[in-house]
């Protein structure tokens, strides 16, 4: 048996009559409801229940419907929830205004039952409509990510590998500058080399080991954000994850790539300029022989990186510093840590890259691995 989802319903009006009349409705099909006597009491309540959708006075002392529709829009959170303004019959500017400000619709005083019951039914189902389908792009959203993901692990794991360095970087980055879209970030840089997969082994090889590319070969890989940037923008919600993509080698004073679009500074998109930073900073580290070299190799790389995540990337470097060398048994190996040095099996094949973050996918792979033909430990890790 099917059990039947009730909804429920937000009643705030500073008149109790209009309450007692709008929960009496409610009640009558079947709906669930809370009720405040104004904006503020109904943002207290809002935090701690989940509702459906809010019936809204406009005009209200404390604060007003309008208020309270304009601090619920910002909310990403609540913004989704439908909301029905409740206003007087000559009060047509502020309807407009609050349309225009996202009300999905409005019933005006004195109610009449079936009319408001139909605006009721009416959002709710779009509502219904609208998280059906976000669900549904949301599954196919994370299967494409999924899909991406496994493609890049299993077609060129040293690439899939660097990228995992990058959004470990990345991810820091963030934290430093307060940048709260760190997921995307992230994502932009597990795929920043996805358009590396059809390179020649020969540049990858240059690639993970810092090595520098003869001409031909850079003009080859020069181009690799260019397809990634193509390969991703037709995924949904992968759009601003490909813009950073395609800019990640767009140097802060103009420099670098794409070459048709001019654009310097702040006029690169800021996800592309903390990947650009991220990208520069495990460059230098992978080339350099200790950390007075790598200090040196990211200070003459400064012109190219945004100053606000340049200063972010030294204390990136101070934290990493700070952490502690272990040397572990696989069996002990936990997410988070990072390796110290390169991992090989025991044939000496060459599995994770020194600076590579532990993930849970890489040390089940690791494990398999072990179990299969042996990984030469102790493995060292940087721990917090």
């Amino acid at each position: 048996m099917i059990k039947k989802i009730i909804k429920k319903i937000m009643i705030v009006d500073d008149s109790e009559e209009n309450r007692l009349i709008l929960e009496d409705i409610c009640s009558s099909i079947g709906m669930q409801f809370i009720s405040a006597e104004n904006g503020k009491i109904a943002l207290d309540l809002i935090r701690n229940h989940q509702v459906d959708c809010i019936l809204l006075d406009i005009q209200m002392p404390v604060m007003s419907g309008i208020e309270f529709l304009e601090i619920i829009k910002r909310d990403l959170s609540l913004s989704v929830i439908p909301i029905i303004m409740v206003t007087g019959n000559e009060d047509t500017k502020s309807v407009v205004d609050s349309l225009n400000k996202g009300a999905s619709d409005y019933i005006t005083k004195p109610f009449e039952k079936d009319i408001l019951i139909a605006r009721i039914k009416g959002v709710l189902k779009r509502y219904e409509t609208f998280l059906n389908e976000k669900e549904l792009v949301e599954k196919t959203f994370f299967g494409s990510v999924k899909l991406l993901n496994d493609l890049m692990s299993s077609l060129s794991p040293q690439i899939f590998g660097k990228s995992n360095q990058i959004r470990r970087i990345a991810k820091s980055i963030c934290q430093e500058i307060n940048y709260h879209e760190s997921n995307e970030i992230e994502l932009a840089a597990l795929f920043s080399h996805i358009g590396c997969i059809s390179l020649s082994s020969d540049i990858i090889d240059k690639l993970i080991n810092g090595k520098f590319l003869l001409v031909e070969e850079k003009q080859i890989y020069d181009n690799h954000p260019l397809l990634g940037y193509k390969l991703l923008k037709n995924i949904q919600l992968l759009e601003n994850v490909s813009i950073a993509v395609l800019y990640q080698n767009k140097n802060y004073d103009g420099s670098g790539t794409p070459q048709f679009d001019k654009i310097s500074g702040v006029d690169i998109p800021l996800s592309a300029r903390i990947l650009r930073g991220a990208i520069e900073f495990q460059n230098c580290r992978i080339r350099a022989n200790s950390a007075l070299e790598f200090s040196d190799l990211l200070k003459s790389r400064e012109s190219f990186i945004d100053p606000n995540i340049y200063k972010a990337l030294h204390q990136v470097m101070i934290k990493e510093d700070s952490r502690d060398l272990k040397e572990l048994k696989v069996i002990l190996l936990k997410p988070g840590m990072i390796f110290a040095n390169d991992v090989f099996t025991s044939n000496n094949r060459k599995i994770a890259a020194q600076w590579q973050e532990a993930t849970d996918g890489i040390i089940e792979r690791i494990k398999n691995i072990h179990f299969q033909i042996g990984v030469k430990e102790p493995i060292q890790v940087f721990a917090n």
